[in-house]
């Protein structure tokens, strides 16, 4: 799914594809996607496909003007330079470059308040800014960014901030949902978990703490299906970096106890295929083998008679 028409709704510019936005070079608008605050109604019970899709079609896109609010001295040369190395090294991940590049670039400038905000969070985009799971108006370069931003732009983050606040609160349920799990509450747990996925389905901090709660809770929890929603949610691949897995497909960055089990589960659910394969459809496909072969011995000896 696109994430919006390749030209840019401001200039008509074409827009560069980055790291899960767009940027219009020409005007300095910036484009991403932030979860609707609203899930769906019965997402949690979709199917896998069904779930994937609609985790997708649960983003809107917004726009910010990165160029807007800036001081006169962002028309110098060497002031647009080092935004550009900033903005660099910003999309490859470099985040501490990020600050020492905009040395000297007042803090009034939109542009590298934003550049700024977005490093001290390791956020590549305003996307990721929206998984911050703490008020970000606390961190050092926000009131910089929102002072120097337009009314429109002020909105946008301000909605952002609301998303933070959200994911703040989630975690904490989530950290008594914890305690819950520590002192063997396995039931409640796994009620708190199961309500808070029904609140937030495309969030991958509720499910993994689900996927956690059922490993504790559920005899012989098959974590497949949740473990494939949880890569669905959008701010999967940056709150546990899913790609990273071992080798039962299991992202590296899941609470160990969650590993742990998955390791034992998915272990005795090869170790059973391997006992079918040995003690069952061997034999039968051996038996299977030798039958065909006397048959057609049989068939030769008829045929030679």
């Amino acid at each position: 799914m696109t994430l919006v028409d390749m030209k840019c709704r401001s200039c008509g510019a074409a827009l560069r594809a980055c790291d899960g936005y767009m940027t219009c070079d020409y005007c300095g608008s910036v484009y991403f996607r932030l979860e609707r605050p609203i899930a769906p109604e019965g997402a949690d019970s979709l199917s896998l496909e069904e779930f994937a899709k609609l985790a997708d079609e649960n983003l809107d896109t917004y726009r910010i003007n990165a160029a807007s609010g800036t001081v006169s001295c962002s028309d110098d040369d060497l002031v647009k330079s080092k935004l550009k190395a900033a903005g660099r090294a910003l999309a490859d991940g470099e985040f501490f470059k990020v600050k020492d590049f905009l040395k000297g670039v007042p803090s009034d400038n939109f542009a590298a308040a934003r550049l700024r905000l977005l490093a001290s969070v390791n956020a590549k985009s305003e996307t990721e800014l929206a998984f911050y799971p703490k008020d970000p108006q606390d961190l050092e370069d926000y009131p910089s960014l929102i002072n120097s931003c337009d009314e429109e732009n002020r909105a946008v983050y301000e909605k952002i901030r609301g998303i933070c606040l959200s994911n703040s609160a989630l975690l904490e349920r989530i950290k008594q949902g914890e305690e819950l799990i520590r002192i063997e509450n396995l039931d409640e747990a796994l009620i708190l978990a199961k309500n808070l996925t029904s609140q937030r389905p495309f969030s991958a901090r509720a499910r993994a703490f689900l996927i956690k709660a059922s490993c504790a809770a559920v005899k012989d929890y098959d974590p497949s299906d949740d473990l494939k929603r949880l890569e669905a949610c959008p701010d999967a691949a940056m709150t546990y970096a899913v790609a990273d897995k071992d080798v039962y497909g299991v992202p590296l960055n899941l609470d160990p106890a969650v590993r742990e089990y998955c390791r034992r589960f998915y272990g005795r659910k090869n170790a059973k295929k391997e006992s079918f394969f040995k003690y069952i459809l061997k034999p039968l496909l051996v038996l299977i083998a030798v039958g065909a072969l006397i048959g057609i011995w049989k068939l030769i000896e008829a045929l030679i008679s």
